[in-house]
């Protein structure tokens, strides 16, 4: 698989661009979480980030080279099964990928 990046630069600067002068009051509207407190505070935050993750859990799967020299992982965004993954994680694969599902 051979992605050319040189074509992906402008529309992606171009997007920056728009992106970061689009809501200047958007920082402004961010809000601040609380400061944890101790132990209980912990173990409250790991089991709302462990409730959250779970149905996102089954959509992950984890992509393995054939040829050697790259592995990472995506999560699966529509029914005929396309897989977002990062940049880094394309260029490392070669042609041939295997996809493990969450199930093995």
């Amino acid at each position: 698989m051979k992605i050319n990046f040189k074509s992906l630069l402008a529309p992606s600067l171009a997007a920056l661009l728009v992106v970061g002068h689009s809501n200047p009051s958007a920082a402004q509207e961010m809000k601040v979480a609380p400061l944890v407190d101790g132990l209980g505070d912990l173990r409250k935050l790991s089991k709302k980030l462990v409730a959250l993750s779970g149905p996102s859990a089954a959509a992950t799967v984890s992509l393995v080279s054939t040829g050697g020299g790259g592995a990472g992982s995506g999560v699966i965004v529509n029914e005929e099964g396309l897989v977002l993954t990062a940049a880094h994680v394309v260029a490392a694969l070669s042609d041939d990928v295997i996809v493990i599902f969450p199930d093995g």
